[in-house]
């Protein structure tokens, strides 16, 4: 499950907000908002991705959190 404060957290850091990562990241706003909330998971290749973009150096708290 996604730590979504984690998350936003690193999106607001590196400058971006939902429609511009999603474009980053070759999605959609709406689907990278049902996967920020919990409502889908993100896929492997989205997770690498995002690391990426996002450069998230430690992303086990962001992408594996027991509760958020």
């Amino acid at each position: 499950m996604v730590n979504k404060n984690a998350f936003m957290s690193a999106m607001v850091l590196k400058g971006y907000n939902q429609q511009t990562l999603a474009k980053a990241i070759c999605t959609s706003q709406p689907n990278l908002s049902m996967k920020i909330k919990g409502k889908r998971d993100f896929k492997c290749s989205e997770i690498k991705k995002l690391i990426e973009v996002l450069d998230i150096k430690d992303p086990m708290p962001v992408f594996f959190a027991d509760e958020v």
